[in-house]
């Protein structure tokens, strides 16, 4: 039986992220967002080691964002907790030495209202590391709004299963594609990303639409 996404009251309504930088309010406006979360999967894949996989799939908890594409588990602090970087996008950069990029800022503060202090499932690829040691992942969470309904009818809706983070920040505009920046293999759910990336691109959605040179 076919099934298809229907989403709950919290992506239905207009999202906007404020943040306030150098006396100026930052907007995600609504009509840059579009209506839908990634499809629901069936599950996730788990890439088992002897299809390749650097590492098996684990459950963990988000203990700190750190900007649109990085963050800790276990414990805040790379000397403490275990730093992820999600795998195959590129999230603007926040400010550091350098002042932040275009909608750093605000896909930062996305990531952080998706999955900081929620439990999350990570899987992995060919390879578990990049340049700088942090742990490369595709990071799966449980959407509380989104639901599965029959659609032929149906009464019953059950709650959704797993949706892909890499991909939802990529949809939204929130990061871009970068399947080459951390490893040296192509990795596997490339063409999903791909997809999610043009999405965006064609629409204007996020950074697409806001920045000069996304």
């Amino acid at each position: 039986m076919a099934m298809v996404v229907a989403m709950g009251p919290y992506y239905a309504a207009s999202v906007r992220f404020a943040l306030v930088s150098s006396g100026l309010l930052f907007v995600v406006a609504c009509d840059r967002r579009p209506a839908d979360l990634p499809p629901v999967p069936d599950g996730f894949p788990t890439f088992l080691e002897g299809d390749g996989a650097c590492a098996p799939s684990r459950n963990d908890t988000v203990a700190c964002v750190l900007d649109g594409d990085t963050f800790d588990v276990g414990a805040c602090g790379d000397d403490v907790g275990v730093r992820i970087r999600m795998l195959g996008i590129n999230a603007p950069e926040i400010a550091h030495t350098e002042p932040a990029q275009c909608y750093g800022d605000i896909a930062a503060t996305a990531l952080r209202e998706l999955i900081d202090r929620r439990a999350v499932v990570l899987t992995f690829d060919y390879e578990c590391f990049d340049r700088y040691g942090r742990s490369l992942a595709y990071v799966w969470f449980q959407s509380d709004d989104a639901v599965v309904v029959d659609p032929e009818g149906g009464d019953t809706a059950t709650p959704a299963s797993y949706v892909l983070a890499n991909e939802w920040m990529l949809q939204q505009g929130y990061a871009r594609l970068a399947p080459e920046d951390w490893t040296t293999q192509d990795i596997r759910l490339l063409d999903t990303m791909m997809a999610a990336e043009q999405r965006a691109r064609e629409q204007g959605i996020g950074l697409w639409g806001a920045c000069d040179n996304p």
